[in-house]
């Protein structure tokens, strides 16, 4: 005879069971908004508007003709060159009843804590995002391609990055007098984001002019075991899945297929810069408990918000894109 007293007879008293400490996804590093080297509120306003100019001076020319002993020398007009940052306002709202406060089966006071977390992130993650968008938006393009592409839409399956493109890019930068940051580990690089697909194909890379060589059989193979680029070609490579990727940008100049198009960002010390109005705001969000305005004192509020704006500065100088596909990518 079986026994009455099982789990399969007395459902009632057995029941899914749930763990009462609510996890939050898995989250990057946020790397983009650190490189803004002009990250400034304007010192000498003229008043608040909702777009900073900067103004600075052109060099004067070389002047190596000889004057002449009796003559002076005609006077030369300075040039300026101007560069503007947009502030505008962001924010985020969050907001708990009674009813789900008293009603979550989650640990108390479990609601609350885990909107505050939700808003910071948030806030961290939309900032670094502004920071992203600016610096992908600039207009010096490297495109992988034998021959080289000359478009987003024409990179093929097999345009993966190079450290020839690596190169080009540093020697670019570094004949527009671009300066690199100081404080990239030993010594200066520039910051170069990239994404971990295509570091892979970066780092197995195996001619003699690739990384996987010189980091084999150099006196540093640190780089080789802990599966990082490290510092290569002049630049402090930051791997990291935000690096933007296009999905599906490219046919490969051919008819069908969709080809993923991953830009690799490379830039100086000044390529970005950051302003925002000193009214209300500082140089970053700020977290935002709101009132409780409602009869009953239900409703719990907490956001951020930020009045500022980031702008490409010295992007002609100090900022390069190299869009690749990648081998683990979309690439059919």
């Amino acid at each position: 005879m079986a026994d009455a007293y099982t789990s399969t007879s007395l459902t009632d008293l057995v029941k899914t069971g749930y763990d009462r400490r609510a996890f939050l996804a898995l989250r990057p590093e946020l790397f983009f908004s650190l490189t803004a080297g002009t990250r400034r509120m304007p010192v000498a306003l003229t008043n608040p508007g909702t777009t900073v100019t900067f103004t600075g001076y052109d060099d004067l020319a070389v002047a190596t003709t000889p004057l002449t002993e009796t003559t002076t020398p005609d006077s030369v007009a300075p040039t300026t060159a101007v560069k503007n940052v947009t502030l505008t306002e962001y924010g985020n709202v969050a907001k708990s009843t009674s009813k789900l406060r008293g009603s979550s089966f989650l640990d108390m006071p479990a609601v609350d804590p885990v909107l505050a977390d939700l808003i910071g992130y948030n806030a961290a993650l939309s900032y670094d995002t502004l920071a992203r968008d600016a610096l992908v938006a600039g207009t010096n393009v490297y495109y992988i391609g034998t021959p080289a592409n000359t478009a987003r839409n024409t990179i093929d399956a097999g345009s993966t990055i190079t450290s020839a493109a690596a190169r080009y890019v540093v020697a670019k930068i570094r004949g527009a007098n671009g300066r690199p940051f100081g404080d990239m580990g030993v010594g200066n690089g520039f910051a170069g984001f990239i994404h971990p697909d295509v570091a892979l194909d970066l780092r197995q890379e195996t001619d003699a002019g690739g990384w996987m060589i010189p980091t084999n059989y150099g006196q540093d193979q640190s780089g080789r075991w802990n599966g990082m680029i490290g510092r290569y070609e002049g630049i402090q490579w930051i791997e990291t899945p935000r690096a933007p990727m296009f999905a599906n940008a490219s046919s490969g100049g051919g008819a069908g297929g969709t080809i993923d198009v991953y830009a690799t960002i490379i830039c100086g010390r000044e390529a970005l810069s950051m302003a925002w109005s000193s009214v209300e705001h500082g140089p970053e969000p700020s977290f935002v408990v709101g009132p409780i305005v409602d009869a009953l004192k239900r409703f719990h509020t907490v956001g951020w918000k930020w009045f500022g704006g980031f702008g490409r500065f010295r992007d002609l100088e100090e900022l390069w894109r190299i869009e690749s596909s990648s081998s683990i990518g979309a690439n059919t």
